[in-house]
Order: C-alpha cells, then structure tokens, then sequence
C-alpha cells in the first residue's frame, strides 16, 4: 500500500513540476499542433479536349507533372460537361481524398463519382524512365 501512495505522490510531483515548468518556459512539453495545409485537400479541375479523351490517363499525367506529397494517392473524381458561350466544355474534377470523405468540396452534378487510387511512386519511375 505504501507504495501506491509513493509512486501517485512522485507522479503528482512531476505532473506539477512539468506544469509549472511548462507555464515559467523553463520546461517545453510536446504538443500536438494543428497544421492547416496538411489537413486541406488537393483539388484538380481539368479541361478535356474532347469526348474520347481518355480522363484516367490525363488524371496520370497530371499526378506525374505536379508537385503533390506521396501521401496524394487516392481521389474522388467526376466527368461532367458544362455548357458556356455556346460551346460544350467536358471537365475532370478530383478531390484527395483524406480519411474523411468530403464531397461538398466537388462542384460537378453527377452522382457518379469514381474512386481512383494511385502508385505515385511508381508513376514517378514511369516519368523518370520516358
């Protein structure tokens, strides 16, 4: 029993030691952060030059060519077609997908929405040996 009440008194002992340190600035303590842009997801639009064109590999070509972490691997997308200047313009638009699912953040009308996942790291062997 003694030595229940020894080990709660020195762990209340450095509980109050870290705090006081904490709050004095001699002790830095981990903590967790929030990190904005690691939490926001990729978001693709592109424009498809014609009905036939085939929107999967442009989406490869895309994930080759940019900048994206290899974290960026899987995506909601959709194809749709939007009508402006009295031209029919066909669109690709994927959002990354993160642990949760967020469709709000894709502007196309259609229910059907593909989920698409990628090697990225074999992609950027594929682009390192063209």
């Amino acid at each position: 029993m003694k030595s229940v009440v020894v080990i709660g008194a020195i762990g209340l002992g450095l509980l109050v030691w870290a705090a006081l340190g904490q709050s004095f600035g001699l002790v830095e303590l981990p903590e967790a952060r929030l990190v904005p842009s690691a939490l926001k997801s990729q978001h693709i639009l592109l424009e498809l030059e014609s009905a036939d064109e085939n929107w999967l590999n442009k989406l490869e070509e895309h994930i080759i060519e940019a900048d994206l972490p290899d974290s960026a691997d899987s995506f909601l997308c959709c194809v749709y077609n939007s009508d402006t200047d009295s031209r029919v313009t066909r669109w690709l638009e994927c959002v990354e997908k993160k642990n949760q699912i967020n469709r709000t953040e894709m502007t196309c009308e259609t229910k059907n929405v593909y989920d698409i996942s990628f090697n990225v790291k074999a992609l950027r062997r594929k682009k390192e040996d063209k």
